[in-house]
């Protein structure tokens, strides 16, 4: 069943290929497995949609903790989103001929969105163009993937074909000490429905320090 994060990323894409003088018909069928399917003109295409969420940065950092409900937290990460986009497609990628077989389509399209919590990190016209870098040097196998953000228009980040960049990306570090100047803090508490984000100030937070995804960098 489609979660309503992925339903606000489709309808986000679907406008955006709108505005391109592309109209999608939905196949309202299938919501799951793949997350969409639809047609444009003659090519019918399987969308699958993927959250850059708390849960996926720490599974990603490999990180042993475990959220727990009642109690609040301090989080702390690196801002990467070259290596969120290709641990999204990385993650994703084995599931094409699944989503391609199940929507009965020509063509398998990824959206990677941050819509569930966009307060974690911005996003600007630098976010765009250092994950697309990362996009084409891993050159996956998915016909186009979009990324959505709330504070940012829809951008398609990887059509097939696209060519590839010879390494892969890293931040400019000249004046600073990355990832360390990269660090934003994210405090909640654990529910027993998930996460709220509520935060009482003056409780206790326990801490938890996610490692850096650039090899470089991690302890």
């Amino acid at each position: 069943m489609r979660r309503p994060d992925e339903q606000a990323a489709i309808n986000l894409v679907f406008q955006a290929l709108i505005e391109e003088g592309k109209v999608p018909n939905e196949d309202s069928s299938i919501d799951d497995n793949p997350d969409c399917v639809f047609e444009i003109e003659t090519s019918r295409i399987a969308a699958d949609c993927t959250n850059i969420n708390l849960e996926a940065l720490m599974q990603w950092s490999n990180s042993t903790k475990r959220l727990e409900p009642g109690k609040q937290y301090e989080i702390r990460f690196a801002i990467e989103p070259h290596y969120w986009a290709k641990n999204s497609i990385l993650d994703k990628q084995p599931k094409i001929c699944s989503y391609r077989a199940n929507g009965k389509a020509n063509e398998v399209w990824l959206i990677i969105h941050a819509l569930e919590d966009p307060e974690h990190f911005d996003c600007d016209d630098s976010t765009i163009a250092i994950m697309t870098d990362a996009v084409r040097n891993i050159q996956p196998d998915f016909d186009e993937i979009w990324f959505v953000h709330k504070d940012y228009r829809p951008t398609r980040i990887w059509r097939i074909g696209d060519p590839k960049v010879a390494e892969f990306p890293r931040w400019d570090t000249s004046e600073s000490e990355y990832p360390f100047e990269s660090i934003i803090q994210f405090k909640s508490t654990i529910t027993s429905t998930g996460l709220n984000e509520t935060v009482t100030f003056g409780g206790a937070f326990e801490e938890i320090v996610l490692d850096p995804l650039d090899p470089n960098w991690q302890h």
